[in-house]
């Protein structure tokens, strides 16, 4: 509404155009690997980062491990903190704070702040390296393929993927060794990237 009212071309600023199928397949690759290989390094870092556990993050931890558990709630737990965020926070982040950024500063510069801000966000100073990088990859993606769409993907199979995962083992422990065959996602992901497939089309005649 805010876009509206100032007059703001919201299909440009929030990046609504159309995304070519290899830019939705980039965004899926990487949604299915990269909450894992985020887990992994939150994982190597909480010895440092997170040495004390934190009662309120154990309470809110127990509560949706046990509204996960009933098919009424669970479907609006997955729509609550894996569809919506990833719309929200994308049109936040990659849309209004990217293309201000972008507008003003080089890609990688637009790329790194927009990152930033999407750490500080969250308010949690032990994830704040995971975020952080998964914001220079969604930022990245957004720019390369020209559309929001393919972060957005990203996003709520992130999120979806990671709380999946949380809800089938909350006490953590050993992940099984194929998942580990998911960071195929991201490695395929970055190749996409890398090839020009999933770029904007051209304007050029």
């Amino acid at each position: 509404i805010f876009l509206k009212v100032i007059r703001v071309d919201m299909r440009l600023t929030l990046g609504l155009a159309r995304a070519r199928p290899a830019a939705l397949l980039t965004g899926f690759a990487f949604g299915i690997g990269l909450w894992f290989a985020a887990s992994l390094l939150l994982h190597a870092l909480a010895s440092d980062w997170a040495p004390v556990n934190n009662p309120a993050m154990e309470w809110l931890s127990s509560n949706i491990t046990a509204l996960a558990q009933e098919p009424d709630t669970a479907v609006l737990l997955f729509l609550g903190l894996a569809v919506a965020p990833a719309i929200c926070e994308e049109f936040l982040f990659r849309g209004v704070a990217l293309s201000a950024f972008r507008q003003r500063a080089k890609p990688w510069v637009a790329i790194t702040v927009s990152a930033t801000l999407f750490s500080l966000y969250h308010l949690n100073i032990y994830q704040m390296p995971n975020t952080f990088v998964i914001g220079l990859v969604l930022g990245w993606l957004t720019l390369r393929c020209g559309s929001i769409w393919p972060a957005v993907l990203l996003h709520a199979l992130h999120n979806g993927l990671s709380l999946a995962f949380h809800i089938s083992s909350p006490s953590g422990g050993t992940p099984s060794l194929w998942l580990y065959l998911l960071l195929i996602g991201p490695i395929a992901g970055f190749v996409l990237l890398r090839s020009g497939l999933a770029d904007k089309p051209s304007t050029s005649s």
